[in-house]
């Protein structure tokens, strides 16, 4: 079953989001995660292809966020569809030509001099950022940065449309120093759920919550850092029947989006879905100390506000280390924004394969550019 692809009605976007899609020169806009800044650069996209008032190109930085927005336009607008790029693939040479608006999703994560060749094609560059979800903070372009290059009527959006009110709560107990705007609706508190160190069990608990959401306009992500760890988990699933895609890089290839989709903490970025799973989250803190070049706090942050309705995290460690392994999450656990469980196994595994839930340390994760 394919990604349900969801864009909200030109008619039903907020006074505030009306006004930058209706501004008719370059604007730049910033806001935290689901305030619907990639709305807004798709609507506008749209649009000028719908009015033809002017032919623009959309740039955006991850593959996975490219097969999105070109899918998502191509519901409105075929050549809209056809004009979607990835902005490091397109500044390399990938067809440029000129545009009357160049529009770029994810600015944050594009090198400084990356906007050199951008204006070359274009007198009207717009973009999105958000600096607190930065990925690669050696190849970036911070807010600030893009002001002094193209000194836009900036616009900043307030309403947080995408994550519910107690995803938004459990996100800010853990990055206090992240900005996130609280949540519009409500929904289940995170779940942290306690399996001990078992491979099948977690493979079992992954696949459990997937069953309980079986409407097919459900999207649902499995999350691992590791290229090694979304391999496996796409493999254990599909061989336990689960229809699912994944992407881990461009040898790979991404043909369509699958509702239940496996793929990296960074190439999660952009993307949204009404559940989200994390399994091996036992290796939180061994992630953030020994490989700092491939998970980031900001890592977690991105991919913890990729939800719209649920969090589920699976702690697989050994009993007698669990406290050490969800140090993290005392604050939460403390203040009731998430809460943790044990699993009961829903129904007998089949096909047992035994899993190595030692911390991958073999692949980088994946530069998507």
């Amino acid at each position: 079953m394919p990604y349900n692809f969801q864009l909200p009605l030109i008619t039903d976007l907020t006074p505030d989001q009306q006004t930058v899609l209706n501004y008719a020169g370059a604007v730049a806009v910033s806001g935290g995660p689901g305030t619907g800044k990639s709305v807004i650069g798709l609507w506008r996209h749209i649009r000028n292809y719908d009015n033809k008032t002017a032919r623009s190109l959309l740039l955006t930085y991850t593959v996975s966020l490219e097969r999105f927005l070109k899918e998502t336009c191509r519901t409105q607008n075929v050549d809209a569809a056809n004009n979607v790029d990835r902005t490091y693939r397109w500044t390399n040479g990938n067809g440029q030509r000129t545009y009357d608006e160049i529009i770029v999703d994810e600015a944050q994560d594009v090198g400084v001099s990356n906007y050199n060749t951008i204006r070359r094609y274009s007198n009207r560059v717009s973009y999105t950022t958000d600096d607190n979800q930065i990925l690669y903070p050696n190849q970036s372009t911070r807010a600030y940065q893009l002001q002094e290059i193209f000194g836009n009527r900036q616009f900043t959006l307030q309403t947080n449309f995408r994550n519910t009110q107690q995803i938004t709560r459990f996100v800010r107990s853990l990055f206090p120093d992240h900005m996130i705007q609280d949540g519009n609706s409500n929904g289940p508190v995170p779940q942290l759920i306690h399996i001990d160190n078992d491979a099948d069990d977690q493979i079992q608990a992954v696949i459990d919550i997937i069953n309980t959401y079986p409407d097919p306009t459900h999207n649902i992500a499995v999350l691992d850092p590791f290229q090694n760890g979304v391999r496996g988990f796409h493999q254990k699933l599909s061989n336990r029947g689960i229809n699912c895609s994944y992407y881990i890089n461009e040898a790979d290839g991404l043909d369509q989006i699958e509702r239940v989709h496996v793929t990296t903490f960074k190439s999660s970025k952009g993307l949204e879905f009404n559940t989200i799973i994390i399994p091996n989250f036992a290796s939180y803190n061994w992630w953030l100390r020994e490989r700092p070049n491939i998970v980031t706090e900001n890592d977690i942050y991105v991919v913890l506000t990729r939800s719209k309705n649920n969090v589920f995290l699976i702690n697989n460690s050994h009993n007698y280390y669990r406290d050490e392994n969800v140090a993290r999450l005392a604050i939460p656990l403390q203040r009731g924004t998430i809460e943790e469980e044990e699993y009961v196994r829903v129904q007998p595994i089949q096909n047992n394969q035994q899993q190595n839930n030692n911390p991958i340390i073999d692949d980088d994760d994946d530069l998507p550019f």
